[in-house]
């Protein structure tokens, strides 16, 4: 689906349950998001909600971020369309942090998701999650707005980021090595 030099953004499948869960069932990946990692019983169901989603176009999707050196599943892009926008979430196993990658697979993702919907491009975030934040601004999300709301009985805080500029704008402005990959991408 998108290529760049060193990832490819797939769909996901059956053959990627374990990688899914080096991910998911990682408390520390949980940590900034709204679930609790996943037990190891339970990444074939979430594998087959994610391919019966593809199936039936749903508004939520996911997509595997393959290491092309590793031949490994090392991230996950989500896709939600709600109230006329569309949200963009990422995921990455906490071994490959710090490589860049997450930023060259959303950068490669976000001409994608463009081309695809004609819908503004929103990512929601927790504050304390500093990677996050700052991925968005390199990106050229902007903090739309703060977000207060009640979970059961805990107080969620949350930050709406909206996409200010398109992608390659930012990545010409900044990242110079990284337009060239995002460039491959689109062909």
């Amino acid at each position: 689906m998108i290529k760049t030099s060193r990832i490819l953004v797939r769909k996901l499948g059956y053959r990627d349950c374990n990688d899914y869960f080096e991910i998911f069932g990682n408390p520390a990946i949980a940590k900034y998001d709204d679930f609790d990692p996943i037990a190891p019983g339970d990444v074939r169901s979430n594998i087959a909600r994610i391919i019966k989603n593809y199936n039936q176009a749903a508004n939520e999707q996911e997509f595997a971020v393959e290491s092309r050196e590793d031949k490994k599943v090392i991230g996950v892009l989500a896709i939600l369309i709600e109230a006329d926008a569309l949200f963009i979430g990422f995921h990455f196993n906490q071994k490959y942090h710090g490589r860049g990658l997450a930023l060259e697979a959303v950068a490669a993702f976000i001409p994608w998701v463009t081309k695809s919907y004609n819908l503004p491009i929103r990512a929601i975030t927790d504050p304390a999650n500093k990677a996050s934040i700052k991925l968005l601004g390199k990106l050229g999300f902007h903090l739309e707005k703060k977000i207060v709301r009640r979970d059961q009985s805990s107080v969620v805080r949350e930050l709406q980021y909206e996409l200010g500029k398109p992608v390659t704008a930012i990545v010409e402005a900044r990242a110079p090595r990284l337009r060239q990959k995002v460039k491959r991408a689109s062909r």
